[in-house]
């Protein structure tokens, strides 16, 4: 079962982690932000469910464009340092095979967002 973060296990969500989720819950809703087109589904904080209904990912931000074939895949870190950014390749990278699994035909981009809307394709 995925771990649980600590504003999950206490019932109190500390200041950064409301930080994250509302740039998460903004990129969602306005991917236009990141430089994203032709965008006609997304979510934040989406459940990735093993076969047996266990969490077993959850990306930030995942972006379904069907004109283009392309689902996008986004870590969102609000500072950007190398500790992150090592965090997020490795999310990143699980959530790809994923979603290839998943969305066969689809091109899987995976986006780095940090800060202030910064966006990286890797």
């Amino acid at each position: 079962m995925a771990k649980k973060k600590r504003h999950e296990r206490s019932g109190v969500q500390s200041a950064s982690s409301i930080f994250h989720d509302e740039h998460t819950n903004y990129m969602a809703l306005h991917p236009r932000k990141i430089g994203l087109e032709n965008i006609v589904l997304s979510t934040a904080e989406a459940h990735m469910l093993s076969p047996a209904g266990i969490l077993i990912r959850q990306p930030d931000d995942l972006f379904f464009d069907p004109f283009n074939k392309i689902v996008y895949g986004v870590e969102y870190k609000g500072k950007d340092n190398s500790n992150g950014r090592q965090k997020a390749k490795q999310q990143l990278g699980d959530y790809k095979s994923i979603l290839e699994q998943c969305f066969p035909g689809y091109e899987v981009v995976k986006l780095y967002v940090s800060g202030n809307y910064n966006v990286e394709r890797w």
